[in-house]
């Protein structure tokens, strides 16, 4: 087999007139005329491809490092003329070697320097089973010729990050779709306070969680509580009162991958996870310090906090509670931001014109930008196609400092004394909080022209801002009230006036599957393997119709006023936790889950949002989730809803080493006046432990099983 390919790629690239065989009775065949009948074909199918399916991943291609390779697991992709691209067994290449267009090596990157490639796989056609030629052309010397093409794939590397998939479908359309759930600030847009929420105390810094589900307020030093805790679906709000938070800092983060809540006072750092609870912090750590502004990257493992005493910013590791690194910049650093993909730590001071940018993985890489003008006020860090852009904002400017260092200033058509801001989650929305002699206000901008796109009054000294990721919606801390503004927007639901339709059709540049983005680090090693955004998923048509007939089940009534089918009530996960550290995850109902450390805490996941009130652990007698020994006593604990389809239980005293049991209960007994777990909408927990998720598919059964600590 040779790597000599078919390149037909000028005639996908525009669209064609098809054009196949006409026969008729003693019509002279030739090759030209087979390969016509071969080419209609595959072009139509290709054709369809991509206009019906577009590009993408259709299942599998996923990808993993083994020692110094990255592997890719078996897959079908379509790439961007709508060609199958077929792995059909797991294959891994040397990401350093760089490939030529038959997948050997061409090239290689030097292991001492850091490098971001992008791990792709293409298309591509070989040649196979030559025999000889008994007829040739005139002129043709070739003694012999490949009989089968095989619709075959490559891998490549290219060096630099991964661009973005291009969407098929324009964004402005879901928007409107949606109808009152934006993503971007948008003329169609209608910006109001929604809530006010009077949580007391002196608020300042506020952080959203990553999957949206909650909002953590930091308070300054003040004798009311240190921390509140907002559910977002609810407006629920809880106060963490912690005797070792003595004189709070009013600054929290949450890394943009996830983790937990951190929250920076004069003695150390409080830890606040509000999926394990929402009126205490899960532990403070780096008890003889005071710390200042704060970020968090690595879904929560590592922290970067400024020690005040020495102004010097501190990286953690949130495990060990150590200091693995540190972090000079000239005077006080006053604000830390972290890039959306955690690649840049950016960093400001309360006296100079000049911000600061940390590679996160090599925190000796640090570089000064200056930028000119009046000292910073806040920084916030949106990522773009080009790489990513911070903006410092001052009084009545903003500057904007791109990937390469260079800054653009640019006027705010309003009066705005800047003192926080945030961006959405896609970049395209910037807000900043303002204080004039009017009062408190937040501004929502477009980034790139400052177009206000709403002015909305606030609260007096409105020092924090953080927007729910994925919506438009933000919270806004008032220092001087003590309250906190909950700004949303709804949209004209009006159809689509325009075609929402964001795809090539009639010229499309070529490309292959992308599937990764990596980095090799300077010593040799892979580092963080990128997929998120970057992996383009197409849905089968079943898919599509299971997602249909999914959505289909919140509808309350359906066709010809028959009931909505009932939704099931499932156990999907279990979790041990100890101090905050994911011990052990359920897989083996048949045996028991076996972990090395004390046990504080039991997550349980279900499929549908829980009724709390079903949810008891007390009184033993009549508890609907109950722990036990293995001789039968019951251990004594709390349990709370957490996100809606969360129950947590908590232990009173750790539980250390022997054997427990389970149960949460699905059927009632009335005889001991003991209820079963139900849903929001009261279906009893289909609880029969025969796999995860459990049940038999009707409602009722208990789901039990044991934990050894060793």
């Amino acid at each position: 087999m040779t790597c000599e390919h078919l390149d037909i790629d000028d005639m996908l690239r525009t669209l064609t007139a098809p054009r196949r065989n006409h026969y008729y009775y003693g019509k002279m065949m030739d090759v030209l005329h087979f390969q016509m009948e071969q080419r209609y074909v595959n072009q139509k199918r290709w054709l369809i491809n991509r206009l019906s399916l577009g590009d993408g991943i259709l299942c599998g291609l996923g990808v993993e490092a083994e020692g110094d390779q990255l592997c890719v697991d078996c897959g079908v992709g379509i790439d961007c003329y709508g060609r199958e691209v077929i792995v059909p067994q797991r294959f891994c290449v040397d990401p350093w070697k760089l490939l030529d267009p038959c997948g050997n090596p061409s090239g290689e990157l030097s292991r001492a320097e850091r490098h971001v490639v992008t791990l792709s796989v293409c298309y591509h056609e070989c040649l196979t089973d030559y025999a000889p030629i008994l007829v040739s052309t005139c002129e043709t010397k070739d003694e012999c010729h490949p009989g089968t093409v095989i619709e075959s794939y490559r891998p490549q590397i290219d060096v630099g990050p991964a661009s973005r998939p291009r969407p098929a479908f324009d964004p402005a359309c879901c928007e409107e779709l949606l109808g009152g759930t934006p993503t971007t600030p948008s003329d169609t847009a209608t910006f109001t306070v929604v809530d006010t929420l009077a949580v007391g105390g002196q608020p300042m810094g506020v952080a959203a969680t990553a999957d949206g589900q909650w909002v953590v307020i930091a308070h300054t030093n003040t004798a009311a509580a240190a921390v509140h805790v907002v559910a977002v679906a609810s407006h629920a709000v809880s106060a963490i009162q912690a005797d070792v938070i003595t004189k709070p800092s009013g600054h929290v983060a949450v890394a943009p991958s996830g983790g937990p809540a951190f929250v920076t006072h004069t003695a150390g750092l409080a830890v606040v996870d509000p999926t394990v609870s929402t009126t205490s912090i899960v532990k403070n750590i780096r008890e003889t310090r005071s710390y200042g502004a704060v970020a968090a990257v690595k879904a929560g493992k590592t922290v970067f906090a400024v020690n005040v005493p020495k102004k010097v910013i501190e990286v953690i590791d949130v495990a060990s509670a150590s200091e693995i690194g540190t972090i000079p910049v000239p005077g006080l650093p006053r604000d830390l931001a972290v890039s959306p993909d955690e690649t840049y730590l950016y960093i400001t001071n309360g006296d100079q014109s000049q911000i600061w940018r940390a590679r996160v993985d090599d925190i000796s890489e640090v570089v000064g930008l200056p930028i000119g003008g009046a000292v910073p006020v806040t920084l916030a860090v949106r990522g773009t196609a080009a790489g990513d852009e911070a903006h410092v904002a001052s009084n009545n400017e903003v500057r904007v400092v791109d990937a390469s260092g260079s800054v653009t200033t640019l006027p705010v058509v309003a009066d705005m004394m800047a003192l926080d801001s945030a961006f959405t989650s896609n970049g395209e929305g910037y807000y900043v909080t303002s204080q004039s002699n009017a009062g408190g206000e937040v501004l929502v901008l477009k980034p790139g022209s400052l177009e206000v796109v709403a002015r909305l009054p606030v609260g007096r000294e409105p020092m924090g801002v953080a927007v729910i990721p994925g919506r438009v919606r933000a919270y806004v801390s008032s220092h001087r009230t003590g309250t906190v503004s909950v700004i949303d927007a709804t949209l004209d639901t009006r159809p689509p006036a325009t075609d929402c339709r964001r795809g090539p059709c009639c010229k499309v540049e070529g490309c292959c599957v992308v599937l990764a983005q990596v980095t090799l680090e300077a010593d040799g090693t892979i580092g963080a393997i990128e997929t998120k955004g970057l992996r383009k998923p197409i849905y089968s048509n079943q898919m599509l119709m299971e997602m249909v007939l999914c959505l289909a089940r919140k509808v309350k009534e359906c066709c010809d006023d028959e009931p909505a089918p009932t939704d099931d009530f499932r156990v999907s996960s279990v979790e041990l936790l100890g101090d905050a550290v994911l011990l052990g995850t359920l897989q083996d109902l048949t045996n028991p889950l076996v972990v090395t450390s004390a046990v504080d805490t039991i997550r349980v996941g279900l499929t549908f949002p829980v009724d709390p009130t079903s949810v008891t652990a007390l009184p033993p007698e009549t508890a609907t989730f109950r722990v036990e020994t293995a001789s039968g006593d019951i251990v004594k604990g709390s349990v709370s809803v957490g996100p809606a389809k969360t129950v947590i239980w908590k232990a009173n005293e750790p539980l250390t080493e022997g054997g427990f049991v389970v149960t949460l209960f699905g059927d009632e007994d009335t005889t001991l006046g003991r209820g079963a777990i139900r849903s929001t909408n009261q279906v009893r927990l289909d609880g029969e432990p025969l796999g995860l998720p459990s049940g038999n598919a009707l409602p009722g059964g208990d789901f039990r099983f044991k934990i050894q600590i060793d």
